[in-house]
């Protein structure tokens, strides 16, 4: 907890700390999130927006719903949609029955939709589901990509790396290659 606390601890450091203290069941980890929250570093941050469902239940649809509603980095946005999707609770529902609203509407943005669409699927509330529904029904009949062009905006390309360099049952390397290398059977997926 200190070592968060202190500026001079690196910012790879400070990312790990909050879930490391979450891990434990340290006392203070909804102090070490705040802490995170307020970091300069936006790892940092990302982390501590991640851990939000499990410290700060009752507070984090508001502040996440807030977060959304300014932040500007796509990646904070992508892990605050998620932890939304995790949390429990009717605030929770609320918040994304509201941003499935905007997105029928077309107020947000195209790298975010995708991330919506996921977090609202996580969840039970009847709210959520009917618009989850009218979006569905709001898709081109006659575009059979339709209900997967919300994908083609967004994601995350170290992730992405991460899985297909490391995913054990994916192995993806297996088969494909990425610019000549190492698959042979698959076709080179370098450009994707």
């Amino acid at each position: 907890f200190a070592a968060l606390s202190d500026t001079n601890t690196t910012a790879a450091v400070r990312r790990e700390i909050p879930g490391a203290l979450a891990a434990l069941h340290y006392a203070q980890t909804g102090a070490a999130v705040k802490l995170a929250l307020a970091d300069a570093d936006l790892s940092v941050r990302q982390a501590g927006i991640a851990l939000l469902d499990q410290v700060d239940g009752a507070g984090a649809a508001p502040v996440l719903d807030k977060l959304l509603a300014t932040e500007t980095d796509t990646r904070l946005a992508q892990t605050a949609l998620a932890t939304l999707g995790r949390l429990p609770g009717a605030e929770a529902d609320t918040v994304l029955a509201t941003w499935m609203e905007k997105m029928l509407a077309g107020q947000v943005r195209a790298e975010l939709r995708l991330d919506v669409l996921e977090a609202a699927k996580q969840r039970t509330a009847p709210a959520v589901a009917s618009t989850i529904q009218r979006f569905n029904s709001s898709l081109p009949k006659d575009d059979t990509l339709a209900p997967w062009r919300a994908s083609l905006a967004g994601g995350d390309a170290a992730l992405g790396k991460e899985i297909f360099q490391k995913h054990a049952a994916a192995q993806c390397l297996r088969c494909h290659t990425v610019k000549g290398a190492p698959g042979t059977v698959g076709p080179d997926l370098a450009g994707i």
